[in-house]
């Protein structure tokens, strides 16, 4: 599990787990997180993430599609399950999967918010921002995430 990312001099307003186990992934998702307020933490699989909700709360969870042999799918409707999650973090899809079947699949367990990849940082915070979070895009560069 990687450590908490935040903008420096910045306070975050909110915190987010990114579960991908693209390295890569990870580290733009958390960019682009962290330029739009968040407080980021990391995980590369299921039990990371299971992990990471032990003492602490998250505002929003994303999660991608293909976990190194784990379906995010599934671990969705885990964390809707878990003592410590349940229906109080929004949790958002990104992932490479395009198509009403893996949208519907992850919305059926739970999810809150789907988002393919590739996005802009603009697409990203219009999503989040619908999920109820306040968000800054003032100085943000405009990229797209693969």
């Amino acid at each position: 599990m990687q450590g908490m990312s935040a903008a420096a001099g910045e306070t975050p307003r909110h915190t987010a787990l990114i579960v991908d186990d693209s390295r890569t992934g990870r580290r733009i998702v958390t960019t682009l997180l962290t330029f739009l307020g968040f407080c980021v933490v990391e995980a590369v699989n299921g039990a990371e993430a299971l992990c990471a909700l032990e003492g602490r709360a998250f505002d929003l969870i994303t999660i991608d599609r293909n976990l190194d042999g784990e379906d995010g799918v599934d671990l969705v409707r885990q964390l809707r399950a878990h003592p410590s999650c349940g229906e109080e973090p929004r949790i958002m899809a990104l992932t490479g999967h395009i198509g009403s079947e893996h949208s519907n699949a992850f919305f059926e367990a739970g999810a809150d918010a789907y988002l393919a990849k590739p996005f802009t940082v603009r697409e990203l915070s219009e999503i989040v921002t619908a999920l109820g979070f306040d968000t800054v895009l003032n100085g943000v560069p405009q990229i797209d995430a693969a």
